[in-house]
């Protein structure tokens, strides 16, 4: 008796493999900065949240909260792009500004002045 395969055993395993490289390329690219673009000023800290997921950090000065992310930058991206670090600024729990770190001067407090002697 012969069994009449539709995949071949080595077919399969090359089919599995792709799926799974799919799979994975999926994840990764739906973990990009283009999530960014759901914010806007003035989004409360659970509506950030629910739009970004949770941050990998969090830091607070009364009534300054900035969240921190890290997020591959959008597609196309070779398999060693590093993530990059993005911010969510909240003053009194609403988003005041966001993008990636550096912009704006984002994580400064602009009423803080350090004098140095």
């Amino acid at each position: 008796m012969t069994t009449n395969s539709i995949l071949h055993p080595h077919l399969f395993r090359y089919l599995l493999c792709a799926i799974c490289a799919t799979a994975f390329l999926g994840c990764t690219i739906t973990n990009n900065s283009t999530k960014m673009n759901r914010l806007s000023v003035g989004m409360s800290k659970s509506d950030t949240i629910a739009a970004l997921g949770t941050p990998q950090s969090t830091s607070a000065n009364g009534p300054l909260e900035v969240l921190r992310y890290d997020f591959y930058p959008p597609p196309p991206y070779l398999e060693a792009t590093q993530q990059k670090r993005y911010f969510v600024k909240l003053v009194n729990g609403r988003v005041e500004s966001y993008g990636e770190m550096g912009d704006f001067d984002s994580t400064k407090d602009p009423t803080l002045r350090i004098l140095y002697r």
